[in-house]
C-alpha cells in the first residue's frame, strides 16, 4: 500500500523531459534537464552546477520563467520549490511527450 506522500506525488507529479536553464542571482544560466514537474515544484538533472540548498533561482523553459528555491540536492539532481503554483497552461507546456529513458544529461 502506498503512503499518503507517495499517493499525493503520483497524483500531482508528472514525469517530464525538457531542456531548461536555471539561473541564480548574478550567475550565468546553467543548462539542465527537467525530470519531474508538479504545480509546486520540480526535479532537475544538472551537471556540475554549484547550486546550494536555499539558493533562489529562475527556471526558464521557452517563454516560461518560474522563480524557485533549491529545496534539496543529491548526485546531480536538484529539487525546486516554486514561489507560486503553476497554472494549467504552464503545466501543459512543461509536460513530457517522450519517455525519460530516451534522453540523458
Amino acid at each position: 500500500m502506498a503512503s499518503l506522500g507517495q499517493e499525493r506525488r503520483a497524483e500531482f507529479g508528472r514525469e517530464a523531459d525538457a531542456d531548461v536553464t536555471v539561473r541564480a542571482y548574478r550567475l550565468p544560466p546553467v543548462p539542465a534537464r527537467l525530470r519531474d514537474i508538479s504545480t509546486g515544484g520540480a526535479m532537475l538533472k544538472v551537471n556540475g552546477a554549484a547550486f546550494e540548498i536555499g539558493d533562489e533561482v529562475v527556471l526558464t523553459c521557452g517563454e516560461i520563467e518560474i522563480v524557485a528555491t533549491i529545496a534539496w540536492r543529491k548526485r546531480g539532481f536538484f529539487g525546486l520549490a516554486f514561489h507560486r503554483r503553476l497554472d494549467p497552461r504552464e503545466m501543459r507546456a512543461l509536460r513530457v511527450t517522450h519517455p525519460l529513458e530516451q534522453h540523458s544529461l
